[in-house]
């Protein structure tokens, strides 16, 4: 699994766990988590960029909060939810 399927796969993960969104620091703790792998932020952000050009995972620059880790003003991610079927 690549780094960009990973990413997205734990902001996905905190979502379907409750989470609203997550910042790239709370990416970078739960990277170790879940795969046992610590991850330079720097390389996080790279990541995050392209998934956000690939519409895969949305940057909310409009709500602004506070990391639970840092406690800095983030812009978080979430990751694309894709609507199902509507009809049949």
């Amino acid at each position: 699994m690549s780094m960009l399927d990973q990413i997205e796969s734990v902001i996905a993960q905190a979502m379907r766990n409750g989470a609203k969104d997550l910042s790239m620091k709370e990416v970078q703790v739960a990277m170790v988590r879940v795969y046992g792998r610590s991850v330079e932020l720097s390389s996080i952000s790279a990541r995050v960029n392209e998934l956000v050009a690939a519409k895969r995972v949305v940057r909310d620059k409009l709500h602004l909060r506070p990391c639970t880790v840092t406690g800095k003003a983030i812009e978080p991610l979430s990751v694309v939810m894709e609507q199902e079927r509507m009809f049949y």
